[in-house]
């Protein structure tokens, strides 16, 4: 989850450059040991999961499951960034540096986060990984008091609830989603109107700005399909 109002992750180029750079594969296997398939569909849609409701709009959107620095450092290269005198990227002499946080004691993030620092910092992205309290760390998102963060979304039978959790405004004050602090009526207005369809035509239909959105502006970054840590 990048925040949407601070530097540098409020910056559409920033943002494509680290979506570019994260290797999904790796997190997968070492970060989830395995459990959690890399998510190379710039929309997010879970595949094969939810194939029936991707869009043909942003079918061919998408990453390297095991990222590129080189076309993360041509995105910001192309935005007008440059590398300063310790190597990494800035725009106009501000750095582009930033700061993932997730709990110490969450090992699978802790180590997604850490690794996620790496490959940002082979694509000339200054990144570290702080690793806080679970106490702290749910204030911070819950306030929008973070950079960039590893965070889960809630899980349904359809992708509404996945983007729900990820851009309705209605979530932030009470600190339950949208902890990038998205405030977009149009969006919303999508969301509501998507929550009351019946078929999957119509959510199929209503789902398709939803996931050019997010693919094109990313609000949010999708890295892995989510796991449920149970046994029945």
């Amino acid at each position: 989850w990048p925040n949407l109002n601070q530097w540098p992750t409020n910056q559409l180029a920033v943002r494509q450059a680290i979506d570019m750079a994260i290797n999904r594969t790796v997190i997968g296997t070492e970060g989830e040991s395995g459990l959690e398939s890399p998510l190379t569909n710039a929309s997010g849609i879970t595949l094969p999961t939810f194939k029936a409701w991707l869009a043909p709009s942003v079918a061919s959107m998408t990453v390297p499951a095991s990222g590129s620095a080189t076309q993360a450092e041509s995105i910001l290269a192309n935005a007008g960034y440059k590398k300063n005198s310790a190597g990494y990227f800035a725009l106009n002499g501000k750095e582009v540096s930033v700061t993932i946080v997730d709990p110490a004691s969450y090992t699978d993030y802790a180590q997604d986060g850490a690794l996620i620092a790496q490959e940002l910092k082979a694509a000339g992205i200054n990144a570290t990984f702080d690793g806080t309290t679970v106490n702290a760390w749910n204030a911070d998102m819950a306030s929008g008091n973070f950079q960039l963060a590893v965070h889960w979304s809630s899980q349904g039978i359809t992708p509404y609830y996945l983007y729900d959790t990820w851009l309705d405004d209605t979530l932030i004050a009470g600190g339950q989603g949208d902890f990038e602090h998205l405030k977009n009526p149009a969006i919303q207005a999508d969301l509501q109107k998507l929550n009351g369809d019946k078929t999957v035509a119509q959510q199929t239909a209503d789902l398709a700005p939803i996931e050019q959105y997010v693919a094109q502006k990313l609000p949010v970054i999708p890295t892995t399909t989510a796991a449920d840590w149970f046994e029945y």
